[in-house]
């Protein structure tokens, strides 16, 4: 594994560590500096592993469904 692959699986499962409720890709994205696309196929990797869990989730603002992510 790259050292920049582990770095951001690492960014992102320190941030859901530090977290009390679930964040979206799109939180996750700006909180550790990353594209929204870096931050989704990182979360689906750490989810197939097993490391996080996510869910999809209906928007409160229209009927758009995000994904959101914990530990």
């Amino acid at each position: 594994m790259s050292k920049e692959i582990k770095g951001v699986e690492e960014a992102i499962v320190e941030l859901l560590k530090k977290e009390k409720k679930p964040l979206s890709t799109y939180q996750i994205a700006k909180k550790i500096g990353v594209s929204w696309s870096t931050a989704n196929t990182y979360c689906y990797k750490l989810k197939d592993k097993g490391v996080i869990k996510g869910e999809e989730k209906i928007a409160r603002v229209g009927m758009n469904k995000k994904m959101v992510w914990w530990l």
